[in-house]
């Protein structure tokens, strides 16, 4: 079985709900790709 890959994006000022796959009206494509196809841990 291959090890899985982990990618940890960390920012500063946003919150959960201002990423476009999250539910914001902004347009952020390239991070709602890698959330779609990704698992959220919380």
């Amino acid at each position: 079985m291959p090890k899985p890959n982990f990618l940890l994006i960390m920012g500063d000022d946003f919150g959960y709900s201002d990423i476009g796959a999250f539910g914001s009206e902004i347009s952020t494509p390239n991070l709602d790709a890698i959330a779609n196809d990704g698992k959220v841990l919380t």
